[in-house]
């Protein structure tokens, strides 16, 4: 389902990324490095080089000769700056980077190049690595900068885009339920909207009022509502599909964008399967609750061509399953338009 769930303040950190540390706060602790290089002599030399250097002591390298291992060991193993070869024997250019930056997308690469492929390790920094090094040229405390420079920069990179990342997530996210919010909710929408009219298919926005919600706020105190808003954030999430999207958008309502939809019956089966779930919400915090929902459907294009219409028209069947007795779920039709909005 289209909800972001993970918590701040990494709220799209994907599995495999590394936890970027101060590799210098310890002047004593182990620094990781992976060489991966085809070339024996080159390899010998850069060896040769780190052990020359004031890292000598500190500096646990491990080796390999192909892209594919190399990639293997990065899965298993986190590494504070990796040495890459531009042209390996199952590698060659900027996929090279792009094969391991898939895998830890804030691992630190030092691109190993020769003088006459400089260009392309300069493409190479464009893509996600952070420095490189021309074969031969750099040894000892030289090379060793490099690599420093390299691990340093990108911790940097990496607090500011999570940073950027945070400020994202705190702008499109209910802060309580960590749903999207409204303004989120509307992107999906119009990126539905653009999809559905350019395959000519369908979409659903289910509007969700809960039932019982007000009197086990007003009874119990806010806390204990809005571990219900949580509890019922979560029900909605386990109903939907991986494409779909679940949003609070304020008070006790939430919406679903059902996207992409058979018929009209995948809707209104979602919302019932939403509504008998929410009924098995009993215990809250040692208090005992009674809740259920109120759901109306609009469709795309039966019931509007853009968000607004689409957003309105299930508003108002909402207001309509009120009506009908609560725990109900309405389609919207053109005659709803006459009826009180008024439980």
């Amino acid at each position: 389902m289209s909800v972001d769930k993970e918590e701040l303040p990494n709220p799209r950190r994907r599995v495999g990324d590394q936890q970027q540390k101060n590799v210098f706060a310890d002047e004593s602790s182990p620094i990781h490095i992976l060489l991966v290089e085809d070339s024996i002599a080159d390899a010998t030399l850069l060896r040769r080089s780190i052990r020359d250097s004031s890292w000598s002591a500190r500096a646990e390298v491990d080796e390999c000769t192909t892209l594919a291992k190399a990639a293997e060991m990065v899965a298993a193993r986190e590494y504070d700056v990796v040495m890459l070869d531009m042209g390996l024997p199952d590698g060659r250019g900027i996929s090279n980077i792009e094969t391991l930056l898939e895998i830890r997308r804030d691992l630190t690469i030092v691109v190993l190049t020769g003088n006459d492929d400089a260009s392309a390790a300069l493409d190479a920094l464009n893509l996600g690595a952070q420095e490189y090094a021309i074969k031969g040229m750099y040894e000892g405390e030289a090379l060793v900068r490099i690599m420093r420079h390299a691990i340093e920069r990108n911790r940097m990179a990496v607090e500011l885009r999570e940073l950027r990342e945070r400020e994202w997530f705190l702008a499109t996210h209910d802060n309580l339920t960590k749903l999207p919010n409204r303004q989120l909710f509307n992107d999906r929408v119009e990126q539905a909207l653009a999809t559905a009219k350019r395959q000519k298919g369908q979409f659903a926005i289910c509007f969700l009022d809960l039932d019982g919600f007000k009197p086990v706020n007003d009874e119990f105190g806010h806390a204990v509502g809005d571990e219900l808003l949580t509890r019922v954030a979560t029900v909605l999430q386990e109903v939907v599909r991986d494409t779909d999207t679940v949003a609070r958008i304020g008070g006790d309502e939430f919406v679903l964008l059902l996207t992409p939809l058979s018929n009209w019956e995948q809707a209104t089966n979602v919302s019932n399967r939403v509504i008998e779930q929410l009924t098995t919400i009993r215990d809250v915090n040692d208090h005992e609750v009674n809740i259920g929902a109120s759901i109306g459907i609009s469709i795309f294009p039966d019931h509007g061509a853009n968000l607004d219409q689409l957003m309105r028209n299930s508003d108002m069947a909402m207001y309509c399953s009120k009506r009908a007795g609560r725990g109900k779920v309405s389609m919207y039709d053109d005659s709803m338009r006459t009826q009180p909005k008024t439980p």
